[in-house]
C-alpha cells in the first residue's frame, strides 16, 4: 500500500520544505501587494465609475421630467395662446360687423338725406317750371281763344 503523499513513481506529491514556505510567503506577499496595489485601486476606479454612471442616469432621469414638465407648460401656453388668438379674431370680426352695420346705417341716412333734398329740390323747380309755364301759357290761351272766337264770327 502507498502513502497517500506519493505519487506512482514512488515520489511524494507535495514536499514540504523551505521552498515550499518560501513560495507560500511569497505567494502571500503579492497578493498583498497585488491587492494594495492594483486591486483596491481598480474596485476604487470601477466603484467610482459606477457611481459616476448612476449620478448620471439619475440627472439623466430629472432632465427627462422637467424637459415633459417644461413641454406640458409650453403645450398648454401654446393652447391659451390659441385661445386668445380665436377670441381676438372673433372679437375683431364682430367689431368689424357693427362697424360696418353702423357704416350702412350712416350711408343710407345719408343717402335718405340727401334723397330727400332732391326730391325738395325737383318740387321746387316743378313749382317754379309750373308758374313760368302758366304765365306763357296764358297769352298762348288768349291767342288760340282769340283765334278760334274770330274765326267763328
Amino acid at each position: 500500500m502507498r502513502l497517500s503523499g506519493e505519487a506512482k513513481c514512488g515520489l511524494p506529491m507535495i514536499q514540504i520544505n523551505i521552498t515550499a514556505l518560501f513560495q507560500l510567503l511569497s505567494f502571500l506577499f503579492l497578493t498583498f501587494v497585488l491587492k494594495r496595489i492594483l486591486f483596491r485601486p481598480l474596485l476604487n476606479v470601477l466603484d467610482e465609475r459606477k457611481r459616476t454612471l448612476e449620478t448620471q442616469a439619475e440627472k439623466m432621469l430629472e432632465f427627462r421630467r422637467e424637459t415633459r414638465e417644461k413641454l406640458q407648460e409650453y403645450r398648454g401656453e401654446i393652447a391659451a395662446a390659441r385661445r386668445k388668438a380665436l377670441q381676438i379674431q372673433e372679437q375683431t370680426e364682430k367689431e368689424a360687423l357693427e362697424l360696418r352695420a353702423e357704416t350702412l346705417s350712416e350711408k343710407r341716412a345719408e343717402a335718405e338725406t340727401e334723397l330727400a333734398y332732391v326730391r325738395e329740390q325737383l318740387s321746387r323747380e316743378i313749382r317754379e317750371e309750373s308758374a313760368a309755364l302758366r304765365g306763357q301759357v296764358e297769352p298762348l290761351r288768349d291767342f288760340a281763344v282769340q283765334r278760334v272766337i274770330g274765326r267763328q264770327s
